[in-house]
């Protein structure tokens, strides 16, 4: 969606995907300025997360990588939220 101006729309497949596989590497504060938000803590991208993560029949049409790379990134974040008590929304519901 943000292609025509060169920025990360933070709403599509693509978005999420790209925020999740690199989150568990890259520290939140540089993650926000890449993206304009933390887009784990948007309600609104459940839906696409449970696609990410093969918790629905259909897999997003963007260029995202596997289910299992999802899923690992997930765990990876999950274990540095929950030692630092400090769990984002998305990683909760998903």
């Amino acid at each position: 969606r943000g292609s025509k101006t060169n920025q990360w729309c933070g709403q599509c497949p693509k978005c999420l995907f790209t925020y999740l596989i690199l989150a568990p590497w890259i520290p939140e504060e540089e993650l926000v300025q890449i993206f304009g938000k933390n887009l784990l803590t948007e309600a609104s991208l459940h839906p696409i997360m449970q696609a990410l993560l093969g918790e629905t029949p259909d897999k997003p049409l963007e260029c995202v990588g596997m289910r299992a790379e999802s899923r690992e990134a997930r765990r990876l974040l999950l274990a540095q939220a929950q030692a630092q008590n400090q769990t984002p929304p998305l990683l909760l519901r998903a």
